[in-house]
């Protein structure tokens, strides 16, 4: 099954507090988006990748990423909205064929595994869309304000990380129904859960973190051996 991918990478990393994106931060010498897209790059299933940037930095990603990296299957670079399910839609619209199933992924996730693609795709089947996620090691609390309200139970939660797969078409109506309604959201997979879709869910890796933080960018340096 052949598929194409979104990439997402049009954060401003705020919270690690750089003069330059998050995704654009060198890690072992090279800029984080530029690992994150050779796993697409080298996947035999990945025919299309879709990268979606800030307008401000449309000419780096296409000069000093796709070009010099010599990402072939990088077929646009669009420029992404205000909101992360705008950046989504304008990747899902500039796709060439949509027949095809879509997976989303976040530019500064790079290590995702081959191995975690071919599980998410090949979970699609019969459902709406697939997701990894991970269990949580830690007892989530829901709060209001300084007071927590109640204990969630551990067993039925799970971290959500991405790629998660989408029929594209599917994924569209879904996306244009909420900027109608003005419904936002942190994952494009709760858009299918409010339409009553069936979502699947895989086993994710706790390697295939995102970089957001300082101590993430640490971490990532030593996964890479650093």
């Amino acid at each position: 099954m052949l598929v194409n991918v979104i990439i997402v990478a049009a954060g401003k990393g705020l919270r690690l507090k750089s003069q330059i994106p998050k995704q654009f931060l060198p890690l072992a010498g090279k800029p984080i988006l530029a690992h994150t897209l050779a796993i697409f790059e080298q996947h035999p299933a990945v025919e299309e990748i879709v990268i979606v940037g800030a307008q401000d930095w449309l000419f780096y990603l296409s000069s000093d990423i796709v070009e010099k990296y010599r990402f072939d299957k990088v077929r646009k670079i669009v420029a992404g909205g205000k909101e992360r399910q705008h950046s989504v839609q304008a990747g899902l619209e500039a796709l060439e064929n949509k027949k095809r199933p879509v997976l989303i992924h976040d530019g500064v996730r790079p290590f995702v595994s081959a191995v975690l693609i071919d599980r998410v795709l090949a979970s699609l089947q019969g459902a709406d869309a697939c997701i990894p996620a991970i269990a949580s090691a830690d007892t989530i609390k829901e709060v209001d304000g300084d007071w927590v309200r109640r204990t969630l139970p551990r067993a039925s939660l799970r971290r959500v990380q991405t790629p998660q797969v989408f029929h594209t078409e599917t994924l569209l109506d879904a996306l244009s129904a909420a900027n109608r309604n003005g419904d936002f959201v942190t994952d494009e997979a709760t858009l299918i859960e409010k339409k009553g879709g069936k979502v699947r869910w895989v086993e994710g890796e706790i390697q295939n973190m995102k970089i957001t933080t300082d101590f993430d960018l640490k971490v990532a340096h030593l996964i890479l051996g650093e």
